[in-house]
């Protein structure tokens, strides 16, 4: 609100400010083009060459708020045109041998002077004036909504984390306010300003695993079935993306385009996790650390008979170690198929933090019997 209110003092000085040059450089047009006779035409030709000269500058400012824009200094020019429109000596006045001199502002000429400035103004505060923070929160969220993936987990996180989620698109509407104060408003600083807003949900996120890990049965199994789902669509869209959710790729997703659906995907997939985080706050389950070994022996026969099944299906030699797509669908489906407490137990165990051995690509090397 503060900035909102500063950006509205600005503007209103920024008018000001434009009234008194349009006035000043239109006195320096008028005294080169002097001439016995002030016609309409040579004070409006003046006011044009003024305004071209005002745009321009206004145009080529590297720092540009609404107050100082090219729609402003428009305005304000029209204003002191009609100011000298209004000052113009009558027609039965005009004498080709004698200077003729403006007449002095009076009554209904004041009053429509007066008024224009008042409609000027209110035309600049209409069109030109500072978003609030609350429109500028809105523009975010369809910016955002719009972008590849970013809708489910904004929509999840604002579900879960309500003043959390305040907190930041608070801190977004501050930084597209400082980077508009620079005249750095472009589609690439707002695409940037998303990919930040996405990196902080993610970090939030992965400061709550040890939250997701508590979270009741039914909600880590529902997950363990998303994760089954992601895996086999990412499977038929990217090799790499899918391969990710085995061995993370560490950074090096954000140098590869994917395609929409992918991101898409991943925002799914970011959403389900804060849904998680929510619920081992509401509700916090205790498990064990760690899987004890007799869940292990589960997975391992689960997905030894998912692999036996495949190399059955499709004839294929037994291979000694699955690519990464391969056995990242593989594990998940595994899981989401084990019984719902064992799988409880082991998604609560693979939600751990990369330095941990709670990943798919971890449990994967677990020693074989």
């Amino acid at each position: 609100m503060a900035d909102y209110q500063a950006g509205m003092a600005y503007m209103a000085g920024a008018f000001l400010a434009s009234l008194l040059v349009a006035f000043l450089l239109s006195r320096l047009g008028l005294y080169l083009r002097r001439s016995s006779r002030f016609e309409p035409a040579t004070v409006a030709g003046v006011h044009v060459i003024c305004f071209f000269i005002l745009g321009a500058v206004a145009c080529s400012s590297r720092e540009s708020p609404p107050g100082s824009s090219a729609f402003t200094v428009f305005v304000a020019q029209i204003v002191i045109l009609v100011l000298d429109l209004l000052r113009l000596p009558r027609l039965e006045d005009y004498s080709d041998d004698v200077p003729q001199k403006l007449r002095p502002l009076s009554g209904g000429r004041l009053a429509a002077v007066g008024g224009s400035a008042l409609l000027g103004f209110f035309l600049v505060f209409v069109l030109a004036r500072p978003a609030t923070d609350r429109e500028m929160i809105d523009e975010v969220e369809r910016n955002l909504a719009e972008a590849p993936g970013g809708a489910p987990a904004i929509v999840a996180f604002r579900r879960d984390f309500p003043k959390d989620y305040e907190t930041l698109v608070t801190d977004i509407v501050q930084r597209r306010r400082a980077l508009r104060s620079h005249g750095e408003d472009s589609v690439a600083a707002e695409e940037q300003l998303g990919r930040w807003m996405n990196l902080q949900i993610a970090a939030f996120a992965q400061a709550h695993v040890a939250d997701m890990a508590k979270a009741p049965t039914p909600a880590l199994n529902g997950y363990a079935r998303s994760m089954k789902e992601q895996a086999l669509a990412l499977q038929k869209l990217s090799r790499v993306a899918c391969g990710s959710l085995a061995y993370p790729l560490f950074g090096a997703e954000t140098e590869i385009r994917f395609q929409p659906e992918v991101y898409h995907i991943f925002a799914k997939m970011l959403a389900g996790k804060l849904d998680l985080a929510r619920a081992g706050i509401d509700h916090p389950t205790q498990r064990p650390p760690a899987p004890p070994q007799a869940v292990l022996q589960k997975l391992r026969d689960e997905m030894r008979r998912r692999e036996a099944l495949e190399r059955a299906a499709h004839g294929a030699p037994p291979m000694p170690s699955a690519p990464s797509c391969l056995l990242a669908v593989r594990y998940y489906s595994a899981i989401a198929e084990l019984p719902p407490e064992t799988s409880a137990i082991l998604t609560a165990y693979d939600l751990g933090p990369p330095a941990s051995r709670g990943s798919a690509s971890a449990t994967s090397r677990l020693p074989r019997d």
